[in-house]
């Protein structure tokens, strides 16, 4: 069984690189006259969507999970310890985000259910383990 703080530690190296990525690409824009809440609407956009990419794209590959997982040496696969598919691995994401929206209560969940599983994982069947 995976311990908790590695998940929390795979999820803020992936945080990292995702907000790191977004200040590289996004941050040059954000100048002068570029700041209009146009601009500024724009750019969480992309914030948005690169971050989908990031972790849909990463959890449905053969790595079978993110930078910050790999790193972490743990990683996601389905009930027959298969990929993840991109249906699966973006209804994941979905699951997660609203988890997240709504006072992480899909996240906590992982101290109620016995097999420690989140929400998302324990809906869609996936599985976190050791690489």
């Amino acid at each position: 069984m995976i311990h908790l703080k590695t998940r929390i530690k795979a999820f803020f190296i992936d945080l990292a690189i995702v907000l790191a990525s977004y200040f590289i690409i996004i941050l040059p824009f954000l100048t002068g006259a570029m700041t209009s809440v146009f601009m500024l609407n724009l750019c969480l956009m992309f914030y948005y969507f690169f971050s989908i990419a990031y972790f849909v794209c990463f959890h449905a590959s053969d790595w079978q999970g993110t930078i910050g997982k790999k790193i972490m040496g743990i990683r996601v696969v389905s009930r027959n310890n298969q990929n993840l598919t991109l249906k699966e691995s973006a209804l994941r994401y979905i699951l997660s985000s609203l988890s997240f929206f709504m006072m992480g209560i899909g996240h906590f969940w992982i101290f109620i259910n016995p097999d420690r599983k989140t929400f998302h994982d324990q809906v869609i069947g996936a599985e976190i383990i050791v690489s």
